[in-house]
């Protein structure tokens, strides 16, 4: 929205004073990124103290730290000078809500033989930040056993600004028996500027069991009566 910065006279004059001012950039940015100010001049007529000068802050949807611009007056036309406050710094406070994290529930089938394949967990943000976003994760036996169905994970995502995708990949142990679905858990902890409220915190991975069920047979037999 439209905001102004106040510049006063500590007194009135009797003939006009004009002094400009200009627009520096900080954290916040111009050119209509995080606001927009073009550099001028006010001019006080006789007996005026009072004068303003107009700026738009640009509302957007991303969360975000708090950023800074400055004002500063310079030249001056008539009979005044430049007082103790000069520059003037302008904080523009976020009203952004911070993103939610979320983790999906993937599911996988073993395969059979020897070896291993892999199972990934994918985290994502409701929305782009403007702030790094951090979140540790880490795995937990269910019905699969760390270091016998998987293998045991664990570790920091970071998302810088702007990013709203990673994922997590999660060993899973190849065998021949014959067997339920198994689960495990990935849960997301100590995550940094996020709103947790809505935020899906843990995620189940299932492992499918794709081997062939064993055959029952029974032989025959031939035996005397006596």
């Amino acid at each position: 929205g439209t905001s102004t910065i106040t510049v006063q006279l500590n007194r009135a004059s009797q003939k006009p004073i004009s002094v400009a001012y200009n627009f520096a950039e900080g954290t916040a940015l111009g050119a209509g990124i995080d606001y927009s100010g073009v550099n001028g001049t006010v001019s006080f007529a006789a007996g005026e103290t009072l004068k303003t000068i107009p700026y738009t802050v640009i509302n957007d949807s991303t969360n975000e730290v708090s950023e800074s611009l400055t004002v500063s007056l310079g030249a001056i036309t008539g009979d005044a000078s430049l007082g103790s406050i000069g520059t003037t710094v302008v904080t523009i406070t976020d009203n952004d809500a911070a993103p939610t994290l979320s983790i999906n529930s993937p599911s996988i089938s073993e395969g059979t033989g020897a070896g291993t394949t892999t199972l990934i967990f994918t985290v994502t943000l409701s929305a782009a930040s403007g702030q790094t976003i951090t979140a540790n994760y880490a795995t937990a036996s269910g019905t699969a056993t760390s270091g016998t169905d998987f293998t045991a994970a664990n570790g920091t995502l970071i998302f810088s600004p702007g990013e709203t995708s990673k994922t997590i990949t999660v060993t899973i142990t190849r065998e021949s028996l014959s067997e339920s679905a198994e689960t495990f858990t990935v849960t997301l902890s100590g995550a940094t500027n996020i709103t947790t409220s809505g935020s899906t915190l843990v995620g189940t991975g299932t492992i499918s069991d794709d081997d062939t069920l064993p055959t029952l047979s029974i032989s025959s037999a031939t035996i005397n009566e006596a």
